[in-house]
C-alpha cells in the first residue's frame, strides 16, 4: 500500500454533466468549423435583413 485510501465512488455521486458538457462544446466547435470552411457565414452576410417575403407559409 502507498499509504493513500482507495476511494470508492458510487455511481449515485458521479455526475455525467461535465462529460456532457464537453461533448456539447467539441460539436459547437464542429459546426462552426464546418461554416467558416463551406463560407456559410460569408453569405449570411449578405442575406436581405428583412427574410419575411422568403418565408415559405
Amino acid at each position: 500500500m502507498t499509504g493513500q485510501s482507495a476511494r470508492s465512488t458510487s455511481p449515485a455521486s458521479v455526475s455525467a454533466e461535465p462529460l456532457i458538457k464537453m461533448i456539447q462544446g467539441l460539436q459547437v466547435t464542429a459546426i462552426l468549423r464546418a461554416g467558416i470552411q463551406l463560407g456559410i457565414f460569408d453569405h449570411i452576410v449578405y442575406l436581405p435583413s428583412d427574410l419575411e417575403p422568403y418565408v415559405a407559409n
